[in-house]
């Protein structure tokens, strides 16, 4: 997230802060289950570690709105993933 408003009491933004971090951790917890559902069902393919740092990166930038970037990773996730 972008720095706090000057309007917003710090404890509020804390609570906002907070409540951001446990859904990403939320998020990653569920995408762990995911895979591990899938690797154990024999359906997921070994993802290059590249292009899951790109893909994650990626998201990233979608997330903050960064559209630009986001479009250059896909890029690069593409020829990543091409290159095999």
């Amino acid at each position: 997230m972008s720095g706090k408003p000057s309007w917003m009491p710090q404890d509020d933004w804390n609570r906002i802060e907070k409540g951001v971090r446990e859904e990403e951790r939320r998020k990653a917890d569920l995408a762990t289950v995911y895979i591990a559902e899938e690797l154990a069902a024999g359906k997921a393919k070994q993802v290059d570690p590249r292009v899951a740092a790109v893909r994650k990166a990626k998201d990233r930038a979608i997330d903050k709105q960064d559209f630009e970037a986001a479009a250059r990773l896909r890029d690069e996730e593409k020829r990543l993933s091409g290159e095999k």
